[in-house]
């Protein structure tokens, strides 16, 4: 690596010059907000944990501690999780609460659907997380067992 920090090893083609013309091919590459109907899904809270589930496939390395909040470098730059972060409508408490005593928060049938399986499927992830946690656990002790062998030996 020179001093100048440039690599011979890759070669990177400068597709924008200045700022603005990054702003342009930026702003034409981000989703616009649209009025699509969307699909009712189950809020999740979100998981604020850095540590890794056992025996678990990751692919988001997204992450946070106490004084630290990281993405990982993949989702951070893929346009589709720019979301503009503008307020729809903005009404008073006094508003929304007048709102809320007239709303008689009774599901319907597609968010019970969806409910319904979300539960299924958090049942089915955590009787896996079983399972590997058991044959993890099971390998352990067969390769404790195989060195406590051979130390006896």
């Amino acid at each position: 690596m020179e001093p100048s920090g440039e690599r011979d090893d890759i070669e990177i083609e400068k597709i924008v010059c200045n700022e603005s013309e990054f702003n342009s091919i930026f702003d034409k590459n981000v989703k616009k907000d649209s009025t699509d109907i969307v699909k009712y899904s189950i809020p999740e809270a979100p998981n604020d944990y850095a540590y890794n589930n056992l025996c678990e496939k990751k692919t988001d390395y997204s992450g946070k501690s106490s004084d630290l909040a990281y993405k990982d470098y993949k989702k951070a730059f893929e346009l589709e999780q720019i979301g503009n972060s503008k307020l729809k409508k903005q009404i008073s408490f006094k508003k929304y609460k007048k709102a809320r005593e007239n709303d008689k928060l009774i599901l319907t049938e597609d968010q019970n659907k969806a409910i319904e399986e979300y539960k299924i499927k958090k049942e089915r992830e955590e009787y896996n997380h079983e399972n590997k946690l058991r044959e993890y656990s099971d390998k352990i002790s067969r390769y404790h067992s195989n060195v406590n062998m051979h130390f006896l030996e």
